[in-house]
Parts: structure tokens; sequence; C-alpha cells
């Protein structure tokens, strides 16, 4: 792959262009992570209202009917729903690992077995997450959905 930056003083906002040769997977991959960068999702915290980057969420988790957004060191409550959020999300690196968990695979480190199925997810942040066996399969298409083809 080859990329090339190019700055001028005459753009108003960024133009991302890819130029391919029918690595299909490659570009889906790099047009849905560009995707996320561009958006943003409220979260509250503390009275206060932020905007994070999609890109920056390691996982939104269901407790107590309320929907947490976990980014490398802060925590915000959002007022989407996580079937809200899996639907808004599909095309992009999030993924159901749990009924409670949307996980955004590309901050995901290492994954082992468990017990009875499961996985284990070690993230960049050094959390661990339970992949639960019903989502182990989608888990693994989804990874898979996103491998660059050489």
């Amino acid at each position: 792959m080859k990329l090339t930056v190019e700055q001028s003083g005459e753009l108003t906002e960024i133009e991302i262009v890819i130029r391919h040769n029918d690595k299909l997977n490659a570009v889906k991959r790099l047009t849905h992570y560009i995707e996320q960068f561009n958006f943003q999702l409220k979260g509250k915290k503390e009275g206060k209202t932020y905007y994070i980057p999609v890109n920056e969420i390691y996982y939104f988790e269901s407790i107590d009917e309320k929907i947490f957004i976990y980014s490398l060191q802060e925590v915000f409550e959002t007022t989407y729903r996580l079937y809200e959020l899996e639907q808004l999300l599909e095309q992009t690196n999030f993924q159901r690992i749990s009924k409670s968990t949307l996980l955004n695979i590309e901050k995901m480190d290492s994954v082992r077995p468990l017990f009875n199925g499961k996985l284990e997810a070690s993230l960049k942040n050094e959390e661990k997450l339970i992949i639960n066996r019903h989502y182990v399969k989608q888990l693994k298409e989804k990874i898979k959905s996103f491998e660059v083809s050489s």
C-alpha cells in the first residue's frame, strides 16, 4: 500500500481519495475506519455533555438499563440503547459480544479460550471482557471481514 499526503491551502476540509486494484477487503476496512474517525457520539459525565469520537471508544456496556461508553481512561453515559448502537455501528469495527456489551474489535489485544465455549478478550487498555459463546461465531466473522487480504 502506498500513502500520499498532500497539503493544499485551497481546501476547506480534509479530502480523502482511495485508488485501488480490487483489494476490496483492504478498501472496505479503510473506508470503515475513515468513517469511524469522523463520527462522534454524545455522552455525559458529571453533568457535562461530551462528543466522543467513535474510533476512541473501546466498548459499550449496559448496566441496570443504562448504557455506558468506555474509552481509554473515561466512562460516559449515553441515551442510546444497545440495539440502536449495534444498528448504527453495524458497518464499523463494533461487534456484540454479550447481551450487555458491544466491543470495538480494533481495541482487542488478544483473545483466549475459556470454559463452555466462552472467550476472554484482553483489550489494549488492559481490561478484560468475556465473549459469550453465542456471539463467538459472529465475532469471528466480523474479524474475518476486516482482515486485509494480501
